[in-house]
């Protein structure tokens, strides 16, 4: 998964307001950060959905 595509998706969904998909998105990028947090990756930054 990328991480890009992600904050993407979360931007376009809030820029076409679909907020469910943005919603969703930004679930699978915490669930992605938790993941790396775990993992000893770097840390992640976030993104809201307005």
């Amino acid at each position: 998964m990328h991480r890009a595509a992600l904050i993407a998706c979360v931007h376009r969904a809030s820029e076409w307001r679909h907020k469910d998909v943005g919603l969703a998105a930004q679930d699978l990028l915490q669930h992605l950060d938790e993941g790396q947090r775990l993992s000893g990756g770097t840390s992640a930054q976030s993104v809201s959905v307005s």
